[in-house]
This record gives C-alpha cells, sequence and structure tokens, in this order.
C-alpha cells in the first residue's frame, strides 16, 4: 500500500518474495532507508526515484527481471545503481505561483500621510560549500550545480522586487562576482558580512566562507548607519572558561554573525503619493531630516539541533546588541517606537526557547537550555528584552515548512517585527506539499534547501 511510503523514518525494508510487480517513485521518499530487499519478485522496472535512497548500505533486488539494471552488476554494486537512477530524475512538474496575499484594504489618500509600506524577503540560499557535504545526497547533482541554483535564486528574488532582501550563507565569491553585481544593476545598495573564520582562511578557503548579505532599494531607502555583530568575540568576552569548559567551549566555538542597518525612507516618494499634484514636494533631495527610520537585522543563528542553549544565548546577544547599536545611534531619539524587522535563519522552530524568548521577552533560568549550563548571569536570571516582537507566521499555525530536508521537515526561518509600529499588510504565500511533491529540496524548482520567505509591512505611524 502506498501508505508504506509515509513512514519517512523506516530503515530497513524487506519485500522479498510477495509476486510484487511493481514498485512506485513514492519509495524516494523513504530517505532514511539502510537496508532494503526487494529480492523474488516480478518487478521489471524501478522508477528513478529509488535514487534517491543516497543512505542505503544494502540493496538486494536479485531474481527480478528489472530491464535498467546492467546484467554485469551485482548487489555489491548498488551503489553505482543508485547514481544512475539519481541522474536519471527528471525534473519535477512546476510549482504554483506564489503570490503576495493581501491582509488588509488599500489605504485611502488621509492614512497615506502618515504611513509608508515596504515588502521584505529572507532566504537562506544554500551555501555551495555545503552542498557538497553529503547532506544532500537524495537531490540529483545537476540540481545541486551551484550554475544551475543560482539563477533560480535570482530568479525568485528578482520575481518579487522586494524593497529589502536578508540573505544568509552566501559565500564571499558569490556575494563580491554575482549578488552584489547583479542587485546592484537593479537599483539596490547592500552590505555582506561573513563568518568570523572569514579572518584566519587562506587565501585558497576565504572565498568560500558564507555569510550574511543585505540589500536595499535606492529608491526607497537611504543607509543612516550599519553594525556587524559577531557572536563568537563577544562570547569570549562575556563568559570565564574556569566556570564550566565544556559550555564556554560550546558558545565561544561558533562564529555565527548577523547585520544591524538603519534605514531612513525616502519622503520625497512618500510626499508624491500623498499629493502627486504638489510640485514643491518634488525637490532634489529626497531624504529629509524627520523622514521615518526602519531598522532592519539580518541573522544565522547556529545549526545544530543538540546545541538549543547556543542559539539562546547568540539570540539573547543578538538583541543586547541590536540595543546598544540604536542606543548609540544619534538620529534616534526614542528607538521604541521606531519599526524594528528581525529576519533570518534562526535554526528554531516555534516551541523552542529562542522563539519564547523573541516573542515573549523572558525565558526563565530554570529553563533547561539555561539551568543545566553555566552561562554566566543569564543561568542566574534568566534572559531578557524589552522590545515586544512578533511573528509573520503568528495564527498561520505549524503544519508549514521553511526547511526541507532529508530528516527534517519544519519552520527555522523568520520575520519579526515590532506590532506597535508595524502592521502586515501582505503575506508571501507559503509553499505546500504539494509544491515540491511531497520531496525534500532542493530540486529542480527550489534551489535551496530552505524556503524564501516574505512580508509587506504599513508604518502605523511616522516616529
Amino acid at each position: 500500500p502506498l501508505s508504506l511510503f509515509n513512514l519517512l523514518l523506516l530503515q530497513k525494508l524487506n519485500i522479498q518474495m510477495n509476486k510484487i510487480s511493481e514498485i512506485p517513485k513514492q519509495i524516494g521518499r523513504l530517505l532514511q532507508l539502510r537496508c532494503l530487499n526487494i529480492d523474488s519478485n516480478n518487478i521489471s522496472y524501478l522508477p528513478n526515484d529509488i535514487g534517491r535512497l543516497w543512505q542505503l548500505e544494502e540493496f538486494t533486488y536479485s531474481e527480478n527481471p528489472i530491464c535498467q539494471i546492467n546484467e554485469n552488476f551485482n548487489n555489491k554494486d548498488f551503489k553505482i545503481i543508485l547514481s544512475n537512477f539519481r541522474k536519471s530524475i527528471e525534473p519535477s512538474r512546476p510549482p504554483k505561483e506564489r503570490i503576495w496575499q493581501s491582509l488588509t484594504n488599500d489605504l485611502n489618500q488621509d492614512s497615506i500621510k502618515n504611513s509608508y509600506r515596504f515588502s521584505i524577503v529572507c532566504y537562506n540560499i544554500l551555501s555551495d560549500t555545503y552542498t557538497k557535504s553529503g547532506t544532500h545526497g537524495y537531490c540529483p547533482d545537476q540540481f545541486l550545480n551551484w550554475n544551475y541554483r543560482k539563477n533560480l535564486i535570482l530568479k525568485e528574488l528578482f520575481d518579487h522586487k522586494s524593497d529589502v532582501i536578508c540573505l544568509q550563507e552566501v559565500e564571499v565569491e558569490k556575494y563580491e562576482q554575482l549578488f552584489k553585481v547583479t542587485l546592484e544593476e537593479q537599483g539596490y545598495s547592500s552590505l555582506f558580512h561573513p563568518k568570523t573564520r572569514f579572518q584566519s582562511q587562506d587565501a585558497e578557503a576565504a572565498p568560500k566562507v558564507d555569510g550574511c548579505a543585505l540589500f536595499f532599494k535606492n529608491e526607497k531607502f537611504k543607509l543612516i548607519a550599519s553594525r556587524k555583530i559577531e557572536f563568537q568575540p563577544i562570547a569570549f568576552a562575556k563568559f570565564v572558561k574556569e566556570d564550566n569548559w565544556e559550555d564556554y567551549q560550546r558558545v565561544t566555538t561558533r562564529d555565527n554573525i548577523a547585520i544591524a542597518v538603519i534605514l531612513q525612507y525616502n519622503q520625497n516618494k512618500l510626499s508624491t503619493i500623498s499629493n502627486s499634484n504638489n510640485h514643491s514636494n518634488r525637490r532634489n533631495n529626497q531624504f529629509y531630516k524627520n523622514s521615518p527610520y526602519v531598522i532592519v537585522v539580518n541573522t544565522h543563528i547556529h545549526w545544530d539541533p543538540a546545541e538549543s542553549d547556543v542559539k539562546l544565548i547568540q539570540t539573547q546577544i543578538l538583541i543586547e546588541e541590536v540595543y546598544k547599536f540604536l542606543n548609540e545611534t544619534k538620529e534616534l531619539r526614542d528607538f521604541f517606537n521606531v519599526p524594528i524587522i528581525l529576519a533570518g535563519d534562526f535554526n528554531s522552530t516555534p516551541n523552542s526557547s529562542v522563539c519564547n524568548l523573541l516573542e515573549n521577552g523572558f525565558v526563565a533560568p530554570e529553563h533547561p537550555d539555561l539551568s543545566l549550563h553555566k552561562y554566566a548571569n543569564y543561568s542566574i536570571d534568566g534572559v531578557r528584552h524589552n522590545f515586544i516582537l512578533r511573528s509573520i507566521f503568528k495564527d498561520k499555525g505549524i503544519s508549514f515548512f521553511t526547511n526541507y530536508t532529508s530528516d527534517f521537515r519544519g519552520i527555522l526561518d523568520y520575520i519579526w517585527y515590532t506590532p506597535d509600529s508595524l502592521s502586515i499588510t501582505k503575506f508571501l504565500q507559503l509553499v505546500s506539499d504539494n509544491d515540491v511533491e511531497d520531496f525534500p529540496i532542493p530540486n529542480s524548482h527550489f534551489p535551496s534547501d530552505h524556503i524564501l520567505i516574505g512580508a509587506e509591512f504599513e508604518t502605523k505611524y511616522i516616529s
């Protein structure tokens, strides 16, 4: 029965001597399989999707009239056989177009005078280096190839034409040679910051270090200030190795980073929207001293599911550093009233301590991510912040995904915003299982193991 292929954690499957004549393509979903025995059936044809079973350690298929397997091969050659099947996987059917769903009526002229809108997308594009680690063995090589993937990535960015773009896992050379140049041609300015290890790499390795890239449209925003945040040196300064060597090692060996920017909105654009016939608003200097600001932070938090404590500490450090950055910026008199966006790959599920901290502003010291470790005052007093933040996914449930691999399907990527100063006007439609044909990504249409997410915001007032 096809329901068998919903057992995604299945590791051994023995269907020998069952008079089976056909294997469905859904067998390619069983990515955790280590042993597969289809001996002594009447199978003459295997679907190419069987090549996705990249973790197989044993595959026996004797006494079947399988036409695609060279008669000179035997059971010991199964790795070569699977590779040939994988190379033959054809592109999947195109997914439906992702649309921007409107969540509010269009603004009337009076509300325009006191509001402005901007859109933002967030996307972990999957570093080219990480595709070579073997963890995406279910994906045919031709769809993992950077020259294939980069065109799909750029197409997604161009299709959505967002005012702000936050990318993660962008390699140094890919930023300098591709993204910076290409997006500048589309009217964007950008900032980039590689992970801390970049500073210690040799000339061959350094260009392949990944980091965060942030782009904004010049016609809509002007850069007021920026801050590059490195968690590793901050952790070195905060924690004492004598307290607990193991915990010290956990946080000080992770070189994740973030970029924070303060953008000033182009008020001339705002004025011409509200009164397009007023020629006095059309001045050479598009940016006014009292133009509204928006703060955007792009981050990539540590990946390891077994180190949720490290993710929590990094997120707390991120918030503290953003607070310092805003407090030190003279243009912001009262930054708690200024719109704030935190976007990135937080590598944390909705029920994690990271999301609890961001949404509720506090994680108690009794939480296992703090109580089982010695992180200075954090483990004594808990972690907290005073920002009011909300995820764009709030009230949308948790049945969808932003990351889909052989061993995980769920939400890791977020755009957090300040609901007191921003409201969502449009939401980029999510991707369904049907869009990816119930198979993990990357694939022929989705170039990363993450999904691009996005929203459009409207300010509730001008600060």
